[in-house]
């Protein structure tokens, strides 16, 4: 085994010392038996502090107090390389073998160490620093003991502002001297030391980077430098440099850049360009991003910085500067080869050597060769178009290029173009990067040279692309911004830039302001505002996306409602966020695309087709769309969301898909809820004018200010939300079931319990955006708004049963409404009629009126489009069909024979017959609750003696997700069926049980005065 032989390389290095000296510091000089040098470590201008000896090897820095006791270890220092590095190149220059056998170094190094007392101690002094400076730090010294007192000092602070250190800068005799001067410990002593900071060293400016989080970040080389540049800025960027100059660039912690936009100054010299490319070069390992390079005028003096023209700039003429000389950094390395001969690389990424291009501040250009590759003149591709990284998905496909645009304003655009763009003639990925301004060479060869960089181009930025909006793991993303954990990778929306929907305006106090506080007290508005940030967490809590349609006449408001909701999102243009409902499905299907995890408001459901309308309400809701084929036959992947959507419209989307003789299903239905847009107070769409003179005055300024400002609400709620969305998914769940459990009455159809989930997570979505500070509402308005709407649903749909079974019902008395008599043969009526399209009989059963239907009649014509089965067992219920035991159907005698009808009461018209026959239950339409007087009556009715309050007080969910336990309020949703007797001659149900005994069956409950009552509460 061999180990490195210390002693046999300084021993070989100290017989040709002056050599190793001439080429390790070329700059120096003999003086006496030492050898006098600039120290290359440091900003030190002239030699003077820093010696070797050339006999021994012992070497120090006065200035700094750094010190050594050998030429391997003045190797290690000059060149920043540890000493076993050192001690290899040293050998190999002066000729020597690095190592020898291990016990024989062993020995040696012993010997060595004991003699010298310690002479492969670090090249540092043991004085080790303290940082930040402590408060109880005596006052640091005033003067240098060889360079007097400074003639400029500049404080070093950590990120809070804590003092790290200073350095400082004497005027000498034909240059300057840059000191650090830092507080150290050794041992028990403490005190000021002119040295500098431990590995690594500190930024200059961290206190200002910190404060300013969003700013663009200058890097100059030196303090003066950076003090000027700080001033000429007037604060519009932070501006910082570095201590040790321009060879201590590896010494330094860079990281305080990680994810900001910097900029580089570099000097006006070899060591100032090479500084700069160093730092350029730390941008990957950081994980800044470098936006380019300020390119020195040839012009200026050597070594000219900010500096040396403060007193002739003003703040105007910087920032031209910047902007008219700031290239990319492969430009400023090859100007750097050009002027320094400094070897930075080929400015060529093309792996073709006969391909190059050159980005430069005015565009892209193409260097073609000659036969004797000779480099031929550059010419002009395009204006300024960057290739940032490559791109690809999740499953490492769907490859592409994150581009950056700089247009004919100077703004800049960034686009993930998708590499199969790039397959056909090119027409698809110019004309969108023409829309962002790019300007393209004319002639045969724009184009191809074009193409020829966007495929050729090599980057080693990479960035993981996303085809559509909403959430991808831990991030949501929309397409200028994305929001949340990325995994420390870059995420960008890549594909064809459609309208940007997510557009901003304004600031979100001025949409609080002007928007947001005037729909407390306002449910439809708050509602609606509140069902904007429901669709980001569907996810979440693994929820489904379904709408809500606001229905009502013509110009009571809806528009306006839909408006507002939508500048929670964006806006710009005449409509903002709102798109129409007058489009084909398919193109439904793109915009259901890209608002998925959003809200999709689509207005006026009356200029659609009545197929689309219906079509479209299971399709947004499902969250697919259709199947479709490729060229080759093979099924492409389906397009797929998740949203939210508000719909508008003059009729209710039942009636809509009826107008072509379409029945609504319950589906359709419970994926689309109708709520009246009228919330009944006598305001249209409104219930509290706040300080406007009318309704009127309230909308008008609703449908102004929600196109002056927009799209900030969203932002502001994806901020905090992407920051815990566990936190936020377990709050949401709460809210949820706690609506749920206060608000679905008991016995109520499934399919109300599954809307009133939707209501409920609209409900958790606006509290949320209260305690996020967005929504500038008091704790329980989101719910308040919620509960009224889920009230005015309810009420529209006319209870809590199934909607099949309603519509069923409601079928059946149509069409004996419709119809009468007129289709039944009267069997015990002397008048001869002819009975066209008969479909059975009328027939008096056990005193009672009835019809009796042919079964076949039943299920084709009666029950058309439903189960009659389902039917007739509720009408059955209702004691409105009668039937034998274990069947639908009744034997009944007819002409002389048995035979199997569907019987029905004749009370199903809704009418009086000869013999006082009741009618039918009636509903009543009321809001929320019921007259203090019916609900009396009903409770009494059924034997409940219970008065129900009747306070207009409505709970709210607290913080922990839980209802308010303090309202004494009535929110049952009532249903108030009654059929009284208006015949002198009152008789009882034939199934009745006696009147002296009150009985429940069902939902009926029978009375002693012969009413039949039924109180759904």
């Amino acid at each position: 085994m061999s180990k490195i032989d210390f002693d046999s390389i300084n021993s070989a290095a100290r017989s040709s010392f002056e050599r190793v000296l001439a080429n390790l510091l070329p700059d120096g000089r003999i003086e006496g038996g030492e050898y006098v040098a600039r120290n290359p470590t440091r900003a030190d201008s002239r030699p003077g502090s820093f010696k070797v000896n050339i006999a021994t090897g012992m070497w120090s820095d006065f200035a700094t107090g750094d010190s050594g006791n050998d030429p391997v270890n003045l190797y290690a220092y000059v060149k920043g390389m540890k000493q076993s590095e050192a001690a290899r190149e040293l050998a190999k220059m002066v000729g020597v073998a690095p190592t020898t056998d291990t016990g024989i170094c062993t020995i040696r190094t012993a010997q060595r160490a004991r003699e010298n007392g310690g002479a492969q101690r670090k090249s540092k002094s043991d004085w080790l620093p303290i940082v930040p400076v402590p408060d109880d730090a005596p006052a640091p010294p005033r003067t240098h003991f060889r360079h007097g007192a400074p003639a400029a000092t500049w404080p070093y602070k950590d990120q809070n502002g804590a003092l790290l250190g200073y350095v400082c800068r004497f005027d000498v005799e034909g240059g300057k001297q840059v000191l650090p001067l830092i507080f150290c410990s050794q041992r028990d002593n403490r005190q000021w030391r002119w040295q500098s900071w431990s590995v690594p060293r500190p930024l200059y400016g961290l206190d200002t980077l910190a404060a300013a989080p969003e700013a663009s970040v200058l890097i100059v080389e030196g303090e003066k430098a950076a003090e000027a540049a700080g001033v000429l800025s007037n604060n519009t960027m932070v501006v910082i440099t570095w201590p040790g100059g321009s060879k201590a660039i590896s010494k330094i912690d860079w990281n305080p850049l990680k994810g900001r936009r910097v900029c580089i100054w570099p000097d006006n010299d070899e060591p100032g360009f090479k500084a700069a490319l160093d730092i350029a070069s730390k941008a990957q390992e950081v994980g800044f991003t470098l936006v380019g390079v300020v390119l020195p005028s040839a012009d200026w003096e050597k070594a000219a910085d900010i500096a040396d023209f403060a007193s002739q700039w003003t703040t105007t003429d910087f920032h031209q500067e910047i902007k008219t000389r700031k290239v990319d950094v492969e430009v400023f390395r090859a100007e750097a080869s050009k002027r320094y001969d400094i070897d930075g690389g080929s400015t060529a990424p093309s792996q073709n050597n006969s391909l190059q291009f050159l980005l430069r501040t005015d565009g892209v250009y193409f260097v073609g060769h000659d036969e004797d590759g000779i480099p031929k003149p550059p010419e002009w591709v395009c204006s300024p178009l960057k290739v940032l990284a490559r791109t690809r998905d999740e499953e490492g496909k769907n490859w592409g290029r994150l581009l950056e645009i700089v247009d004919p304003d100077g703004k800049t655009h960034t686009w993930a173009m998708p590499m199969d763009m790039t397959a056909g003639n090119g027409d698809t990925y110019r004309g969108q990067l023409l829309s962002f301004g790019l300007r393209l060479a004319a002639g045969k060869y724009g184009k191809s040279r074009l193409h020829m960089y966007l495929t050729q181009y090599e980057t080693v930025g990479r960035a993981r692309c996303v085809s559509r909006n909403g959430w991808h793991s831990g991030c949501f993303v929309l397409p200028d911004k994305t929001y949340g954990d990325t995994a420390g990778e870059h995420v960008v929306y890549q594909g064809l830039l459609h309208e940007n929907l997510f557009r901003e305006q304004g600031s979100l106090a001025d949409w609080q302001e002007n928007v947001g506080c005037y729909c407390v007290g306002n449910s439809r508005f708050a509602f609606a505002v509140s069902a904007a940030f429901a669709g980001p967490l569907l996810k979440l809590v693994h929820g489904e996306g379904g709408g809500f349609h606001f229905y009502g006449g013509s110009s009571v408001g809806k528009t306006t409602i839909v408006e507002v909701a939508g500048s929670v999102c964006g806006g710009g243009g005449d409509k903002g966020f709102v798109k129409q409902w007058r489009s084909t499905d398919n193109a439904l299907e793109g915009l259901a695309y890209l608002h998925n995890d959003g809200l999709l408001v689509l207005d006026e459901v009356g200029q659609a087709q009545a197929k689309v309308a219906g079509e479209t309400a299971y399709m947004l809701a499902n969250g697919q769309g259709k199947s479709r084929a490729s060229k080759t036959g093979a099924a492409r992947n389906v397009a797929t969301w998740c949203l939210v959507f508000l719909s508008t419209g003059e009729l209710t989307m039942a009636d809509k898909i009826a107008e072509d003789g379409r029945k609504a299903m319950a589906g359709q239905s419970v994926r689309v809820v109708d709520i009246p847009a009228d919330a009944g107070k006598g305001m249209k769409t409104l219930e509290a004018l706040h300080t406007f003179a009318s309704g009127g005055e309230l909308a008008n300024h609703f449908k102004a200010a929600s196109k002056r400002f927009y799209g900030t609400p969203l932002r502001a709620f994806l901020s905090t939300l992407t920051s815990e969305p566990e936190k936020a998914a377990q709050r949401v769940t709460q809210h949820m079931e706690a609506f749920c459990k206060r608000y679905v009455p008991d016995g109520a159809d499934g399919q109300v319990s599954r809307v009133a989930r939707r209501f409920g997570l609209v409900a958790a979505a606006g509290e949320l955006a209260t305690e996020y500070s967005v929504l500038p509402w008091p704790t329980g308005e989101a719910t308040r708004a919620a509960a009224t709407c889920f009230a005015a649903w309810l009420n529209c749909r006319g209870g809590v049963g199934s909607a099949e079974l309603s519509a069923g019902i409601e079928q059946v008395v149509s069409f004996f409404q419709a119809h009468g008599a007129s289709r039944f043969e009267d069997t015990e009526t002397d008048t001869l009629r002819t009975v066209i399209n008969r479909v059975g009989y009328l027939k008096t059963i056990r005193g009672e009126r009835c019809f009796c239907v042919f079964p076949s009649a039943f299920r084709r014509e009666v029950c058309n489009g439903y189960d009659s089965s389902m039917l007739a067992k509720a009408l059955a219920d209702k004691r409105l069909l009668y039937a034998d035991k274990g069947r639908n159907t009744k034997n009944v005698w007819v002409d002389g024979k048995t035979v199997a009808f569907v019987v029905l009461s004749y009370s199903i018209l809704g009418v009086n017959d000869a013999n006082g026959v009741n009618a039918v239950e009636s509903i009543e339409e009321n809001s929320l609750t019921l007259p203090e007087a019916e609900v009396r009556s009903a409770r009494r009715n059924a034997g409940d003696g219970a008065e129900p309050s009747h306070s207009s007080h409505v709970p709210c969910m607290n913080r922990e997700g839980e209802m308010d336990g303090n309202s004494n309020a009535l929110h049952a949703i009532h249903s108030l069926h009654t059929e009284n007797s208006q015949s002198e001659n009152k008789k009882t149900h034939p199934d009745s049980p006696s009147p002296a005994n009150i009985q429940e069956g069902r939902d009926w409950h029978y009375a002693e005065d012969g009413t039949k009552r039924v109180a759904i509460i």
